[in-house]
């Protein structure tokens, strides 16, 4: 929106991760939507990117170099009975009809899955920050993802999406037909 400010600190200086960069621009674009959601129309969300060095084992995480990835959003914030249930599949402070309760579930998901950690933290006051944790690999140890002689896999098959946030639905629908998919689209599971 005009009255949403977008702000971006790249400061990361390390360059590689174990993760599909679809997935991860589908944890930006959730946690940037929610960020969005929460402020009514007005305020500024800020992503910062920086390295991270872990000393010692915490959260299960082992020690070693991360990517650490800060959504942080002015919005009315999250009381702390529901911030401990954020992450839970269906789980969704919006009304009836107005969200799935899967997006910080997707993004937990897919955090977990490359290795990293996911917290949220939010005050009284206002404001929520998600910050991610990534694994930095060598860059020796990724090997190049190859294609076959004959191109790239083009889809073939009917997928039905269901996605309720219109602007998420548009970019996902075009991007699966670009790929070959006959796509039916549901804004609900209605």
């Amino acid at each position: 929106g005009e009255r949403i400010q977008l702000k971006a600190r790249l400061e990361a200086k390390g360059d590689t991760v174990l993760a599909d960069s679809s997935q991860l621009e589908q944890v930006l674009m959730n946690l940037i939507v929610n960020a969005t959601d929460a402020m009514d129309g007005q305020g500024s969300i800020e992503v910062v990117t920086s390295d991270y060095v872990l000393e010692r084992e915490a959260e299960g995480m082992a020690p070693g170099r991360y990517l650490k990835l800060v959504v942080s959003d002015t919005g009315c914030g999250v009381p702390p009975h529901l911030l401990k249930r954020i992450f839970e599949p269906y789980f969704t402070t919006k009304n009836r009809g107005e969200g799935t309760g899967l997006g910080l579930s997707t993004v937990y998901a897919i955090v977990q899955g490359c290795g990293g950690h996911i917290e949220a933290h939010s005050w009284p006051e206002g404001g929520t920050e998600f910050v991610v944790l990534l694994p930095y690999v060598e860059r020796e140890s990724v090997a190049p993802a190859r294609e076959s002689e004959s191109g790239p896999r083009r889809g073939a098959e009917r997928i039905l999406l269901v996605e309720d946030e219109e602007s998420v639905r548009k970019v996902v629908s075009k991007m699966l037909r670009s790929a070959g998919y006959e796509v039916m689209v549901a804004q609900d599971a209605e």
